[in-house]
């Protein structure tokens, strides 16, 4: 992967604050893009999407970029803000270690959530489970997701496109402590309106003002 593309758009809605990402991606062209119109299916079980052991990847135009590898579903890690649409967020990745239990790495998420754009500043990391960023994938197999975590403490958020590309992201949230803590969330209970057979992205993001940092991993899905 040479080069890829996102945009981002926003809008607020009646009931509060809301995000509308209107994302696209390309790529160079690659043998994957043979592929570009089916949809990745994840398997049935523990389907690991971020373990964290390999390399980062550094990007001109977008900083780092933590790509899967071995037995890692989906396309990878990249950092995402509101800069895309207008706001003045920051967020940067690398590799840590040891990791969370014992592992070798752990993706540390650190930036800072900057006043000045008005539907809700985010700044974090988007993980895209298709082959190429925002190709969908078929996640209907699996029920929870799995993350270790640890960071500035607070509430964060997780951000998930299911359904329509560039469709107004479903929220849920989770609250980190200083010492790695590990987490699990229902799929069914806290995305209830999520079309797990068309997920384009799913992030985490922090939501507060002010700097912070987060460690993530062994994210699974299961």
């Amino acid at each position: 992967m040479s080069h890829f593309i996102t945009q981002f758009s926003s809008i607020s809605v009646a009931a509060g604050v809301a995000i509308l990402f209107a994302l696209s991606a390309s790529a160079a062209p690659t043998a994957a893009q043979s592929h570009a119109s089916t949809i990745s299916v994840a398997p049935a079980g523990t389907v690991l999407i971020g373990g964290f052991e390999g390399k980062a990847t550094p990007n001109k135009q977008y900083g780092t970029l933590v790509l899967s590898h071995g037995h890692e579903f989906g396309w990878g890690w990249s950092t995402t803000t509101d800069q895309m649409a207008g706001g003045h967020s920051v967020a940067s990745i690398a590799l840590i270690h040891p990791g969370a239990d014992g592992t070798h790495g752990a993706l540390r998420v650190s930036g800072e959530i900057k006043a000045g754009f008005p539907y809700g500043p985010w700044a974090g990391v988007i993980w895209f489970p298709g082959r190429e960023p925002m190709q969908p994938a078929d996640l209907s197999a699996e029920h929870e997701l799995d993350f270790w975590a640890r960071g500035t403490p607070g509430s964060y958020n997780l951000m998930l496109d299911a359904g329509a590309p560039g469709g107004i992201p479903l929220y849920a949230h989770f609250v980190t402590t200083p010492q790695w803590k590990e987490y699990h969330i229902a799929l069914a209970t806290d995305f209830p309106n999520a079309n797990w057979k068309h997920v384009y992205y799913l992030a985490f993001s922090a939501g507060n003002l002010g700097k912070f940092r987060f460690d993530l991993d062994q994210v699974s899905l299961h």
